[in-house]
C-alpha cells in the first residue's frame, strides 16, 4: 500500500558550486514521449529517519549509510513527481521484487547517483518508463569493465568512438534504462550481455553543446526493436525509455563471448 504524505516542496538549489548535485529537469523531461514530470532530490536533503516508518522498513535490516541516503533521496524525488501527477505526494511502496510500486493510475522510474536522485512519473497511458542517470566521471571506470558492459560488436564501436569513455557510458546507461522499463518476466536473468545496441555516433562529437539526444536501438535480445534516447545533460549522462505495456518474450541469451 502506498502511503500519502505531505512532502517538502521542490528541491532547493545545491548550497555549493558542485554541478554533480544538480540536473536540468526540463532537459530530462524532453527525452520522454508521452510527457512526464521530472523531479530531483539531493542525498543530504532529508534524513533516512525522517521517512515514514513503512517506507524505512522497505530497506529491511542493516543498510550502509550511502544506501540509506540514496534510498531516501529516491523516495523524496518520487514524492515530488507523484505530487505533480496525482495531486498529492506519495511515498512509494515496493513490490515483491523490491522494485518501486507506483500509485494506481501513474507510472514512473527512479535513478540515482551518490549525490542526486532523479524520478520521472506520468499518467498511466499503457507505457512503462525507464530512466538512468550516471555521472560523466564514471565513464573511464566503465572502460575497465568493457567486456562485461558491451557485446563484441558494441566493444568495437566503443573502441572506435572519438571519446570511448562517453560511448561506453551511453551503452551502460541505456541498458539500465531499458531494464527498468522491461516487464518483470524479462528483467529476471537479464544481463548487460542480453541486449545489443546500435546507434549512429553524434556528428558534432560527444560534447557538442548543440548535440541532440542520441537514439539507440536494441538489435538483439528480448527488447529488440525498442529504442532509447540518451543525452549529456550538464555533468551527467541520462537515458530515457518508454516501452508499450505488451508481452515481450524473454529468450535465454548466451554470453556473447560464448561463456
Amino acid at each position: 500500500m502506498t502511503t500519502a504524505v505531505v512532502a517538502p516542496g521542490p528541491a532547493p538549489q545545491p548550497a555549493g558550486p558542485d554541478p554533480d548535485s544538480d540536473i536540468d529537469l526540463a532537459a530530462v523531461a524532453k527525452l520522454f514521449t508521452p510527457a512526464v514530470v521530472a523531479a530531483r532530490a539531493h542525498t543530504e536533503e532529508l534524513a533516512f529517519e525522517q521517512l515514514p516508518g513503512p517506507t524505512r522498513e522497505l530497506l529491511g535490516g542493516y543498510a550502509a549509510e550511502l544506501r540509506r541516503q540514496t534510498f531516501t533521496a529516491g523516495r523524496l524525488a518520487a514524492a515530488r513527481a507523484t505530487a505533480a501527477i496525482a495531486g498529492r505526494p506519495h511515498w512509494l511502496d515496493a513490490d515483491d521484487r523490491g522494485a518501486p510500486r507506483w500509485p494506481d493510475g501513474t507510472r514512473g522510474s527512479l535513478s540515482h547517483t551518490n549525490q542526486l536522485a532523479l524520478a520521472v512519473a506520468a499518467v498511466d497511458q499503457g507505457d512503462e518508463l525507464g530512466i538512468d542517470i550516471e555521472p560523466l566521471a564514471t565513464g573511464p571506470g566503465l572502460l575497465d569493465a568493457l567486456r562485461y558492459v558491451c557485446t563484441p560488436a558494441e566493444r568495437a564501436r566503443v573502441a572506435a568512438a572519438p571519446v570511448p569513455e562517453l560511448a561506453v557510458l551511453r551503452v551502460f546507461c541505456t541498458k539500465e534504462a531499458l531494464y527498468k522499463a522491461a516487464p518483470p518476466e524479462v528483467q529476471r536473468g537479464l544481463t548487460m550481455q542480453s541486449v545489443e545496441l546500435d546507434w549512429t555516433d553524434p556528428p558534432g562529437g560527444d560534447l557538442d553543446p548543440q548535440a541532440q539526444p542520441l537514439t539507440l536501438r536494441a538489435v538483439k535480445g528480448p527488447v529488440a526493436g525498442r529504442t532509447a534516447l540518451c543525452a549529456v545533460i550538464g555533468t551527467h549522462m541520462v537515458a530515457a525509455v518508454t516501452l508499450p505495456r505488451e508481452p515481450i518474450h524473454s529468450t535465454p541469451t548466451q554470453d556473447q563471448d560464448g561463456q
